[in-house]
Order: C-alpha cells, then structure tokens, then sequence
C-alpha cells in the first residue's frame, strides 16, 4: 500500500510539472484566447521581420547541422503568445518540398524551438475592450542540408 501511495505521489507531482505551461497560460489569458491577430503587421513581432530573422538565424547558425541525416525540408512552428508577450505551447510539424508528412532530425527542431520560445518582442495583442489577449502564430523553416533558406511568413 506504501509503495502504491508513493508511485501516485511520484506520477502526480511529475503531472502537475508537466502541465505547468498550460496552467501559465490558461490564468494569464482567462481563456482569452483568438486563433490569429491581425492589427498593423501580420507578423506582430516589435521590431519588425528583418531583427526576427537576424535572432533566429544567429542562434540557429552556432551548431553546424550540414553533415547529419534527414535535415532538409520545411519545419512549421505554431505557438502561442501570451497576454505577457511571452511564447508558450510550441508544437511542431516537418514536411518534405512536397508537403508530406516527415520527421526531421529532432536536434534541428530542438534548436527551431528553443530559438522561437526566446523571441521576447512580440507586440501584446489587445480585444475589442483593449483588454490583453493571447494569439496563435506560426513560422515556417524551409531547410536545405540543415541551413535555413527561408522564413515565413515574411
């Protein structure tokens, strides 16, 4: 019975780590939440798409990904900014230059996530009561032996 309390206690507190993200975003945007916010810019990103591009490309450039297998193909970021400006619930897709489903190395789409969950200037999104929301965006990575090629949207 000792054991049995002990193993629900582990999966519990391993649970309640795990959703953490969700929790955060579910009581930063009291479920405020709009599938994709237009305002001026498409992208929304404060400093434009060129010092988004530069960010992503510096970090992603520091590891060399030339020489590993499956690293060629298109990769779609999809997140979720919050009411902070802060990039939560990152999830993934990898397509080949026919958009069929594939997988890529999971090192590359490591370094895709941790560069786009450091993206801090994305502009707050705001409803009709000016009232902060949180909004879906996405980026799209066309890849070549492992070096970016192109970003969208642009």
């Amino acid at each position: 019975m000792k054991k049995v309390f002990i193993f629900a206690l582990f999966i519990g507190s391993f649970t309640s780590s795990f959703s953490q993200d969700s929790i955060l975003l579910d009581s930063c945007c009291r479920n405020n939440v709009v599938p994709y916010y237009y305002e001026d810019s498409p992208l929304l990103y404060k400093d434009g798409f060129y010092a988004l591009k530069l960010f992503i490309t510096e970090n992603y450039t520091k590891t060399d990904f030339s020489k590993i297998s499956t690293n060629s193909g298109i990769v779609v970021i999809h997140f979720k900014v919050t009411c902070d400006g802060i990039v939560k619930n990152i999830i993934h897709e990898c397509f080949d230059y026919d958009y069929n489903v594939i997988e890529l190395n999971s090192s590359i789409i490591k370094v895709l996530e941790k560069t786009v969950a450091e993206l801090k200037n994305w502009k707050i999104g705001l409803n009709e009561k000016k009232e902060p929301l949180c909004y879906h965006k996405f980026l799209s990575f066309k890849l070549v032996q492992g070096q970016i090629i192109e970003i969208l949207p642009n």
